[in-house]
């Protein structure tokens, strides 16, 4: 269990044993407060212990009064909205090339077919616009048509079902389900047990934490080695997950049966709201030429 839990677990340990709900809950927010120095790392924390409280066996009443006390301020809150909108806006008026779209997908699929764990993770991220973890932990492929794959197995979501949708490949999807298939048996190490755990966002977020610790700075070297080439010199691994959303939008949007607002179609394949645009819109960092 993460020190994050640990900590959250006893608070609410004292909220049952103490009968002075908010001297607790205020105490606890003064801890958070002194800790985490920055609004995101403060909100991201409230939101975690939001949802032990929500899930918890606490009375409704000591839930209630809880949740009104551990937030954001007005004034935090409105704050962090405002720098979202500010980064998104700066992403917007400095767009990026995709120098040679083919080049990119092909350089992608050539690292499926490599031995290397990372290099491959790296491969079927670029085709399937797939977090890291999820290649390497989560995720599972089936066959829909040549151009297509059901997807499950998305981490960072609310919901605690394993969620299930279609997704465009950008290689022939009977070639990667072979590939796949194979990385499946030979990689284990880090995938989850999903009759064990449910992946809530909590424990989603932990594992590609814990993911990342152990991969994060070989990723980020050899993406610079395979993608600089297409994406410039300080391309980064998220930016993979960027670059699928802009090609896939291009390439399948208007092979939809009932054609999408290019940024409910990125919503749509990403696995985010589609009325989530502040979301939507940090993927529009690439525009091909």
């Amino acid at each position: 269990m993460s020190s994050l839990a640990t900590s959250i677990n006893n608070f609410i340990s004292n909220l049952k044993n103490n009968i002075n709900i908010k001297d607790v809950c205020l105490t606890e927010k003064k801890y958070i407060d002194n800790k985490y120095l920055t609004i995101g790392s403060r909100k991201s924390t409230y939101s975690t212990y939001r949802k032990f409280v929500k899930n918890s066996c606490l009375i409704d009443e000591t839930k209630i009064e809880t949740l009104k006390i551990l937030k954001l301020s007005k004034d935090e809150a409105t704050a962090y909205s405002n720098d979202k909108i500010d980064k998104v806006n700066f992403k917007l008026e400095h767009l990026k090339v995709i120098t040679d779209v083919e080049g990119y997908i092909e350089t992608g699929i050539s690292l499926i077919k490599k031995p290397s764990y990372i290099d491959r993770i790296l491969g079927f991220c670029c085709v399937t616009g797939r977090r890291p973890a999820e290649i390497g932990c989560s995720s599972d492929f089936s066959f829909v048509d040549i151009n297509h794959l059901e997807f499950t197995g998305q981490l960072k979501t609310k919901s605690p079902e394993l969620k299930s949708y279609v997704i465009p490949c950008l290689m022939n999807t009977s070639d990667f389900l072979r590939y796949w298939r194979d990385f499946r048996e030979q990689h284990t190490k880090n995938v989850i047990d999903k009759k064990e755990h449910s992946l809530n966002d909590f424990y989603s977020t932990e594992l590609t934490k814990k993911f990342h610790s152990s991969y994060a700075k070989d990723m980020s070297m050899r993406v610079k080695k395979y993608f600089k080439q297409f994406l410039g010199d300080d391309v980064t691994t998220y930016n993979l997950r960027h670059t699928y959303a802009t090609i896939a939008t291009m390439k399948f949007n208007n092979m939809s049966k009932n054609l999408y607002h290019d940024d409910k179609f990125r919503a749509k394949i990403l696995g985010h709201n589609e009325r989530d645009l502040v979301s939507v819109d940090t993927y529009k960092q690439f525009l091909k030429i």
